[in-house]
């Protein structure tokens, strides 16, 4: 099994026990867990809030910073990766209050990903939303816990801290 983490902030953020599924030309994952509840709790993601014209900011901001590493690594797919998240982004912005917003433990939407979610029209169903260039994979040993230096899940999960 793979994790996840948030290739700035270093947050667990996802694993592929959930599958992906690869949009927007595979560089957007697309993950719809079968419990939201327990899937946010164990990968304690935050809810945060937007404007519209703040999220444009921040995304804009975000992509660019991908799209300079992404030129450093394989230069070769920087068109595909601009054309194929400038029209995810677009269609983001079209259904805009549709979705909602999470950052990882850090909570650092300034240089971390943030991660959208959508419900389905029936309300069964969230799916969230993440930049694949974001995310960094490491293989999960059986014998390390991934959340080891961070206090345990509390009932209440509107405070998690890091353990010093």
């Amino acid at each position: 099994m793979n994790l996840y983490r948030d290739a700035f902030t270093n947050d667990l953020v996802l694993s592929d026990a959930t599958p992906l599924t690869p949009v927007a030309g595979g560089f957007v994952y697309q993950v719809t867990p079968a419990d939201r509840d327990a899937f946010l709790r164990y990968f304690r993601l935050r809810e945060t809030g937007f404007a519209k014209k703040d999220y444009m900011a921040h995304i804009n901001t975000y992509l660019n910073v991908l799209k300079g590493e992404l030129s450093q690594s394989h230069p070769e797919q920087v068109p595909a990766f601009t054309s194929c998240t400038s029209t995810w982004v677009k269609e983001v912005l079209a259904g805009f209050d549709d979705y909602r917003f999470y950052t990882g433990i850090s909570q650092d939407s300034e240089k971390g990903m943030v991660i959208l979610a959508r419900d389905s029209e029936d309300g069964q169903h969230t799916t969230l939303y993440y930049l694949r260039n974001g995310l960094k994979a490491e293989t999960a040993d059986p014998n390390v816990d991934p959340w080891a230096g961070y206090e345990e899940i509390p009932e209440d999960p509107s405070s998690y801290e890091l353990i010093e």
